[in-house]
């Protein structure tokens, strides 16, 4: 059996719920509100888990408990590898009065890298973020899109063992983001195993080989992807309506126009041609036949010159 990675058993967290109804009849109440319901989930190498469920099924919530940023209510989280890298929201740790060199350092750091490492790694971290011109600037003068290139670029170069994804994540312009996916591509496949959140059931299927179904913080399913995908997707687009078939004498379509046609040529009402023709609206009277003109919408004729 493949090595053990990680193991969630029985997770339980809360958030307070302090508020019921709305308006005047609002009411405050102290108690909490479960986002997870007693998740369990392992993840052995060589497996890729996707986490699956719709807006706040919890998948996030599990995500970032198994990344130790929430402390769950009970239950337990054993990691059994070396280094467990997280790809949440981009820029999260990154210092605005620092430089991008000093962020570089601090995050390789906080990643566990010693500083021999990190030394080696900036030149390619620079040069894979294509910031060569402003490393030596404080953050807080970078653009968006700058900063998420620069945190990009540090959080895939760390290498881990274990991988926490939260959603695909695409950075930057469109040449660079061709460049994030092949690099996060790579990262995937070095990675031993990796957990992704997503609603992108295609990515779902073409990176994962399991899949756990949340919804409102349970367990809805668990197992092969190719399992359990279809009937995500089934529950997700809810009770089918087959559609109104019309018999096949009563419409076509033509190749030409590909408009519907009547499948048999009309044949005009004789009672419809022999009606008269409605006679024409009458013009309204112009004496003299003068030119008009308008003044605030109110046409009145051109006076004549004496």
């Amino acid at each position: 059996m493949p090595q053990l990675l990680m193991k969630a058993e029985k997770l339980i967290l809360g958030y307070p719920d302090t508020t019921v109804g709305f308006g005047m009849f609002r009411t405050q109440r102290m108690g909490r509100k479960l986002a997870l319901k007693g998740v369990s989930l392992e993840l052995r190498q060589g497996e890729n888990l996707a986490l699956i469920g719709s807006n706040g099924s919890g998948k996030s919530t599990l995500l970032r408990t198994l990344a130790g940023i929430y402390p769950p209510d009970a239950g337990t989280i054993n990691t059994f590898g070396n280094s467990v890298q997280t790809l949440f929201n981009m820029g999260i740790g990154m210092k605005p009065e620092l430089t991008g060199r000093q962020n570089i350092m601090l995050m390789s750091m906080i990643g566990g890298k010693t500083p021999a490492e990190i030394e080696e790694m900036i030149p390619k971290i620079v040069e894979f973020s294509e910031l060569h011109a402003v490393i030596e600037d404080p953050v807080r003068t970078y653009s968006r899109g700058m900063a998420m290139r620069l945190s990009f670029a540090v959080a895939t170069s760390l290498q881990p063992e274990i991988l926490l994804i939260d959603e695909w994540i695409g950075a930057g312009d469109e040449n660079f983001r061709k460049k994030a996916q092949k690099r996060l591509t790579d990262m995937i496949s070095g990675s031993k195993g990796f957990i992704l959140a997503s609603h992108n059931t295609g990515i779902v299927q073409q990176y994962c080989t399991r899949s756990l179904w949340l919804d409102k913080g349970d367990v809805i399913a668990v197992g092969p992807t190719e399992d359990v995908i279809p009937d995500y997707i089934a529950k997700s687009r809810g009770q089918t309506i087959a559609p109104v078939r019309l018999p096949d004498t009563a419409r076509k379509i033509d190749s030409k126009t590909s408009d519907a046609v009547p499948t048999e040529k009309l044949q005009p009402d004789p009672a419809v041609k022999d009606a008269p023709k409605p006679s024409p609206p009458p013009k309204p009277a112009n004496p003299a036949n003068r030119p008009v003109v308008v003044q605030r919408g109110v046409a009145k004729p051109k006076p004549q010159d004496p």
